[in-house]
Formats: C-alpha cells, sequence, structure tokens
C-alpha cells in the first residue's frame, strides 16, 4: 500500500474518532444502538456506549420496535435531533418537535401536492436535514415512493 494511501486512511479515521468524540460528549454520553455485525465498524477510542439491537431484543422479550411504537408522543416532544453542518464550527445537536415536523410536512403537501403515483429522488445523504425532511419523510407523508442514489452516481452521472 502506498504511504500516502496509509495516510489518507489514517486521517479519515483520526477524523472520525474525533466526529464521535465530539458528539459523545455533544449529547452526553448517549447509548448508541447499532447491530452486533455493525459493531466492528465503529473505530475504539471514542468512549461511544455501545448498545445491540440483538441484545434489546433478548432482553425485553420483544421487539424493541414494537414496543417503540406503542409509546403516544406529544407534539411538543423531540422527535429527533439534527445535527448542524459544523461549517463554522464544531456540529451542534437542533431539536426538532414532533410539531415542527408535521406542520412542516403539511405545508409541504400542501404548496407542492404530489400525485400517489410520483416517486421522489434523493442523492443527498438521508444525516441532512433537507434530505430527510424534504425528501424522506415527505415522501413518507405525501404516501409516494423513494428512490435513493449514492452522491457520487449522480453527481457523475446526472
Amino acid at each position: 500500500m502506498r504511504s500516502g494511501h496509509v495516510n489518507k486512511v489514517t486521517k479519515r479515521l483520526e477524523s472520525c474518532k474525533s466526529h464521535l468524540h465530539h458528539l459523545n460528549h455533544l449529547l452526553d454520553r448517549p447509548v448508541c444502538l447499532t447491530r452486533s455485525a455493525l459493531r466492528p465498524e465503529f473505530p475504539s477510542g471514542t468512549g461511544l456506549k455501545i448498545a445491540h439491537v440483538e441484545d434489546l431484543k433478548k432482553a425485553a422479550g420483544q421487539d424493541p420496535l414494537d414496543v417503540a411504537a406503542s409509546v403516544a408522543a406529544k407534539t411538543a416532544d423531540i422527535a429527533m435531533l439534527m445535527l448542524t453542518s459544523g461549517s463554522t464550527d464544531k456540529p451542534k445537536a437542533v431539536c426538532l418537535t414532533h410539531q415542527q415536523i408535521m406542520a412542516s410536512l403539511t405545508g409541504k403537501c400542501a404548496v407542492l401536492p404530489v400525485d400517489a403515483g410520483s416517486s421522489f429522488l434523493n442523492w443527498i445523504r438521508l444525516d441532512h436535514v433537507g434530505s430527510l425532511v424534504e425528501i424522506h419523510l415527505h415522501s413518507m407523508f405525501a404516501g409516494t415512493d423513494q428512490i435513493h442514489v449514492e452522491p457520487s452516481d449522480f453527481i457523475s452521472e446526472p
């Protein structure tokens, strides 16, 4: 392996570790939920508390998604945390409530009516608020299909 390639990989790993360490601190040491098979994807030395979905299923005796679906959310409850881009500093977590998301989706569907047979095309990663709310959730709310492609595939051959 060329030393330039090794340096790029090392730099990327260090950047990933730094980002995960920042998120761990920003979110006050949350539990990171993943599948056992994906655990090796997380670099060591980040301080993350990692739990496996499979372990939760065993402990609860039922699928955690079934449990989550049975909980009634209030409109003022936080639905998700979206991270800012970090273009001016480290990324910050922005709280989005159920009410904010529903108001956004209701407004989008009123201004941009979508036919039931339509499809949404997305080439932006789902960790971006625009992609998540403008495409993914909007499509779900409107009851349409979604097509997701890698940004590099779309940009290289639009």
